[in-house]
């Protein structure tokens, strides 16, 4: 939903997308933007797989791949794991894509090459499983997650094929962002001018600095109320989201927050910064749909809840259309 504001006036003939894991919260919304502002780009969208997609059935058992391999002493991909999977038999066990990774996102992808006119880059999932994972094990290293020099060259050589094939031109031809997008997900530094214009609050609200690594900056929110105003530069309504820190899934560092758009017509919204997706200790970000900003200066009032370790903590907002949605990252059991 911030494509417009992560690319700005650049121009680009070829547009390359990964979007494997969470293919389904929101691809076809970004494919569609990006259709619409570049109408003679090629635009080339991968279909990849990890081996955190598979799903083994063991006497009627289910488990992940993973989870099986590391429960039989397998916990990083190396030589060991090439030679068990060589000598598996297949017939004692059923190892598949889970349902959303196979037919289901086959399907997704032929319908988007067919509505956006784009190039699929695909890696086979049909065929023998064994020599189907035995050909990708060199394609990662020994975390199962990030691509080996090995998998970046076979898939460098794939688009290079597609390019050639395409062999696109040069083109200045777009079109317009249609109703447009305005987005700050982190906060850089000292609020420059430009954020200072749309974002404004009460001193009581700290700017602290939350990555010392990097420029990072995040709104602290102290117990009890504050007073928020958010410019919409939009000449009509649009939705505001907000961006803020949580963690998961045990323990809980920041307070409920309550959020409300005064003068809008919208409800009170609860903001609980607490995620159980993942089964260890994470500190991450998510984004929370408020409601509609009337063009011009609005004020938004954020009330803490509750003591808590730390202050409530804003990174960002989003100032959309209220059709391309916030990604829906973490809300979904993997082995539904």
């Amino acid at each position: 939903m911030c494509t417009q504001t992560m690319i700005g006036d650049n121009i680009y003939d070829v547009i390359i997308i990964e979007y494997d894991r969470r293919f389904d919260s929101g691809l076809n919304n970004l494919v569609r933007r990006l259709r619409h502002r570049f109408p003679e780009a090629t635009i080339i969208a991968t279909q990849m797989w990890t081996f955190g997609m598979f799903r083994v059935t063991i006497e009627g058992k289910k488990m992940m791949f993973l989870q099986w391999l590391k429960e039989n002493g397998f916990e990083r991909n190396n030589a060991e794991v090439k030679k068990l999977i060589y000598n598996l038999k297949i017939d004692d066990m059923d190892i598949t894509f889970l349902w959303q990774y196979g037919e289901n996102r086959e399907d997704y992808m032929n319908t988007l090459e067919k509505m956006y006119n784009i190039t699929i880059y695909r890696w086979e999932t049909g065929g023998d499983i064994k020599s189907l994972l035995l050909k990708h094990l060199p394609f990662y290293i020994d975390d199962w997650v990030h691509l080996s020099d090995y998998g970046h060259q076979f898939i460098a050589d794939g688009i290079k094929e597609i390019v050639e094939a395409k062999a696109p031109k040069r083109s200045d031809h777009v079109s317009s962002w249609g109703d447009g997008d305005f987005c700050s997900q982190w906060i850089y530094g000292d609020i420059d001018g430009k954020v200072e214009t749309y974002f404004r609050y009460r001193s009581n609200v700290k700017l602290e600095k939350f990555n010392s690594k990097r420029n990072y900056y995040a709104l602290h929110f102290p117990l009890g109320g504050h007073l928020m105003k958010i410019t919409n530069p939009f000449n009509g309504t649009r939705q505001l989201s907000l961006t803020y820190m949580a963690t998961g899934p045990v323990q809980k560092i920041y307070p409920d927050t309550l959020v409300q758009i005064i003068n809008s017509g919208s409800s009170p919204m609860v903001i609980v910064p607490f995620d159980t997706y993942y089964s260890y200790p994470v500190h991450i970000q998510l984004t929370k749909k408020i409601g509609p900003l009337k063009p011009g200066e609005n004020d938004v009032i954020i009330k803490t809840l509750e003591k808590s370790e730390c202050f409530f903590r804003l990174i960002g907002f989003t100032i959309t259309n209220g059709e391309n949605k916030a990604s829906d990252m973490f809300d979904k059991n993997i082995l539904e």
